[in-house]
């Protein structure tokens, strides 16, 4: 189904996509329109090992969960930049 929505337009499936598909698309979309400046924000507080849940405003879980859909941050209770993330920045591994 064909959508269109303040200028962009959108495609919908009418069926549902597996987790790998979804992730393919988040990780395509921010790659084309980049980071919001609160998931930037948090990505950074997640590099630092500064992100506690509990405190978070509404904005910044919403900003953490999209990161975590996308892929970009485990889904542990203390988040962490996935291995993708990590290459891609060029940040070294502590494991």
């Amino acid at each position: 189904m064909l959508q269109s929505r303040a200028g962009e337009v959108a495609l919908r499936s009418t069926s549902r996509l597996k987790p790998k598909q979804l992730k393919t698309l988040l990780r395509r979309h921010q790659a084309r329109r980049g980071l919001k400046l609160t998931e930037a924000r948090i990505r950074r507080e997640v590099l630092d090992g500064r992100v506690h849940e509990a405190r978070l405003s509404n904005p910044e879980q919403v900003a953490l969960n999209r990161l975590r859909n996308a892929g970009f941050v485990t889904e542990d209770i203390e988040p962490r930049l996935s291995s993708d993330v990590t290459v891609s920045l060029l940040l070294e591994d502590d494991e």
